[in-house]
């Protein structure tokens, strides 16, 4: 009985295997089909880092730091977060900007 119980896991882990390589394999082949249909992809990216990600990455952890700790927080920290906000703010402005003009003059 043991032995079928082994043998059962390592089927079923097996079988877990196959499936999370066969997801894998579809999320690549369908990135490569959308680099090539989508011109201007690295553009399109640029613009979604620069809106999104410099957003998420910056100016959310800054405000939910100031928010979770207010009233905790010494000027310098404070300071700090606000830097920090600021700075991705602009960054994000700026990307967001070139992207956008890159995407315009592509089309």
């Amino acid at each position: 009985m043991d032995k079928n119980l082994l043998v059962d896991g390592h089927l079923q882990q097996s079988f877990l295997f196959s499936c999370r390589l066969f997801c894998v394999a579809v999320l690549f082949v369908l990135s490569g089909i959308v680099v090539l249909v989508i011109p201007n992809f690295s553009t399109l990216m640029a613009f979604f880092g620069s809106s999104c990600c410099t957003l998420l990455g910056f100016v959310l952890p800054g405000i939910f730091h100031l928010r979770i700790f207010e009233g905790h927080l010494t000027k310098c920290e404070w300071l700090i977060d606000i830097v920090i906000i600021f700075l991705g703010l602009v960054g994000a402005v700026i990307g967001t900007r070139d992207a956008l003009l890159r995407l315009l003059a592509g089309s």
